[in-house]
């Protein structure tokens, strides 16, 4: 269907599908001109993952791409160095995330001249705080970037780095939505980000920070 379709511009697939699934989406993909929005709900992983961004490599006409997984920062990797030849305006992205693949999404972010909007979320409770050099490196990359509009990102940080997101509503030109959820945020770092959000009236939006399960996790390293 997706190959031959002339008119339809938005998909979303949520049948929970695997690599088998995902690899025949990214088949039809190569061939399809007319598709804007895609959304894919699945138990894929890596492979599947890097298929759909192989499969998007130099397209021109996706603007928005949901992609909920069970990939690792391996996939994430490959998929943000796919992106960069594409006209991408929207990036939604639930999967497991990582150093490598912050580092590559900042990477991404810095080189686009479409992307607007980015969420991301670690789907891996128990995977370790982003470090420093990759918040530092996503919240570099939102000021530096002249077209993101909208910034959301739930993961645990550091307090080095959430120090460093605490300035991107300061220093970003364009950002006009930002959230950041996240259960091992530093509360001083909190905040201060939210001290930071209340001077500039463009945002819409502050922190959303779940100090309650902080809290309650008596893990204030």
């Amino acid at each position: 269907m997706i190959k031959q379709n002339k008119t339809i511009t938005s998909l979303s697939v949520g049948f929970r599908i695997e690599d088998d699934g995902a690899l025949l989406v990214a088949d039809a993909l190569k061939a399809n001109n007319t598709l804007k929005h895609l959304s894919i709900t699945g138990t894929y992983t890596n492979k599947g993952v890097m298929a759909i961004g192989k499969a998007l490599e130099n397209n021109t006409t996706l603007k928005s791409l949901t992609l909920s997984s069970k990939s690792s920062s391996t996939g994430m990797c490959a998929l943000a160095e796919s992106l960069k030849s594409t006209k991408i305006k929207e990036l939604n992205v639930i999967q497991e995330i990582g150093d490598s693949g912050a580092l590559a999404l900042a990477d991404l972010t810095e080189v686009s001249e479409t992307l607007q909007i980015i969420r991301i979320s670690e789907s891996n409770e128990a995977s370790k705080p982003f470090g420093d050099d990759a918040t530092k490196a996503l919240a570099r990359a939102i000021v530096t970037n002249n077209n993101i509009n909208v910034f959301t990102v739930n993961g645990g940080f550091g307090e080095v780095g959430a120090n460093e997101l605490a300035q991107v509503p300061r220093n970003a030109k364009t950002v006009t939505c930002m959230v950041i959820e996240s259960s091992k945020l530093l509360l001083e770092a909190s905040k201060r980000y939210n001290e930071m959000a209340a001077k500039h009236t463009r945002l819409n939006k502050a922190i959303k920070s779940n100090k309650q399960k902080y809290d309650s996790s008596g893990n204030n390293d």
